[in-house]
């Protein structure tokens, strides 16, 4: 069909979907994953996560213990009971994992 008359051009790259490769869903099934977001898109057309969450592209495997002992009960139970837990940049921060090797980092997306 080619281009048609006001026709813009599409995106070089597009999230389909948040479901991890099997690598990852390897990594994350050793423990609870902290996955990095932010409350605004990264980028044109960044899908939410949830609703007002869009993923940073940084995630962490952490042990049930350590978010047992980091959390409150609530975000505890609800980590423990996912699997997960989203949390922002400044909670990355204070708990020291920015200074760690993210499990995940978004470059490793373009292979």
């Amino acid at each position: 069909m080619g281009r048609l008359r006001d026709d813009v051009e599409a995106p070089r790259t597009i999230v389909l979907d948040y479901d991890p490769c099997d690598s990852c869903e390897k990594a994350m099934a050793m423990g609870i994953s902290l996955i990095e977001c932010a409350e605004k898109p990264m980028i044109e057309g960044h899908r939410e996560i949830q609703q007002g969450l869009y993923p940073t592209g940084r995630w962490f495997v952490v042990s049930q213990d350590f978010v047992l002992r980091i959390f409150d009960d609530e975000m505890a139970q609800s980590a423990v009971n996912h699997r997960k837990a989203f949390i922002d940049k400044e909670c990355i921060e204070m708990l020291g994992l920015d200074k760690a090797e993210a499990t995940h980092k978004l470059e490793d997306l373009s292979d």
